[in-house]
C-alpha cells in the first residue's frame, strides 16, 4: 500500500512540475540567441526525493519535466532532460537518507539536501546537455559550450527560489500531515 502512495506522491509533484514548466516558467535571453527556462519545478522534484526517496524523486523528475519538453514544444531538450532531472530526484533522495543515517531530522536538513542535489544537478546537466548539443544535434563546439553556461546560469536561477520554497513547504508538510510524512520517510 505504501509504494500505491508514493507513486501517487510521485505522480502529483510530476505533474506540479510539468505545470510550473509550462505554464508558470519566465524565458530570459541568453548568449548565442539562446533563451535560459527560470520556474519552480525543482521544489517538488527535491520535496519528492526527500519524502518518498531517490527512485520516486528520479520518477518525478525525469517523467514530469520530460513531458513539460514535450508539450512545451522543446522536442530535442527532452532527451536530456530526461537524464539530467532523474540525477536531481534521485540525488535528492539519496543525500536524505544519507543525511538521516544515525541522526534525528534536523531543521536545516531539507535546505541542505536540496542545495547539494541542486549542486550535483547543476555540474550534471550543462555537460549533459551540451554533449547531447555537439554530438546529437551537431551543434559547433563553440556554440556547445556556451550553451552549457547558459544553461548553468538558468539552473542557478531556477535552484534559488525552489531551494527557498522547499525550505518552507517541507516543514509545513511534516507538520500539517505529521502521520502520513513519517510514513513515507519510514518506508524508504
Amino acid at each position: 500500500m505504501m509504494e500505491v502512495r508514493k507513486m501517487a506522491l510521485a505522480g502529483m509533484m510530476a505533474a506540479a512540475a510539468l505545470i510550473s514548466f509550462v505554464y508558470l516558467r519566465l524565458e530570459i535571453p541568453l548568449f548565442f540567441g539562446l533563451t535560459g527556462k527560470v520556474y519552480i519545478g525543482y521544489t517538488f522534484i527535491l520535496l519528492t526525493g526527500l519524502l518518498a526517496g531517490r527512485w520516486y524523486g528520479a520518477f518525478a523528475g525525469a517523467i514530469g519535466l520530460t513531458l513539460a519538453d514535450v508539450m512545451a514544444g522543446y522536442l530535442t531538450s527532452a532527451i536530456p532532460t530526461f537524464f539530467s532531472f532523474l540525477i536531481m530526484g534521485y540525488m535528492a533522495g539519496l543525500l536524505a537518507d544519507r543525511y538521516r543515517r544515525g541522526e534525528t531530522e534536523k531543521k536545516s536538513m531539507p535546505v541542505t539536501v536540496s542545495i547539494l542535489a541542486c549542486t550535483v544537478f547543476g555540474l550534471a546537466e550543462p555537460v549533459i546537455r551540451s554533449t547531447f548539443k555537439y554530438f546529437v544535434l551537431g551543434y559547433p563546439l563553440p556554440m556547445a559550450i556556451g550553451a552549457a553556461g547558459n544553461v548553468l546560469f538558468a539552473t542557478i536561477l531556477s535552484a534559488i527560489p525552489s531551494v527557498l520554497l522547499v525550505g518552507m513547504l517541507y516543514p509545513a508538510l511534516r507538520r500539517a500531515l505529521p502521520q502520513e510524512t513519517a510514513a513515507l520517510i519510514a518506508a524508504r
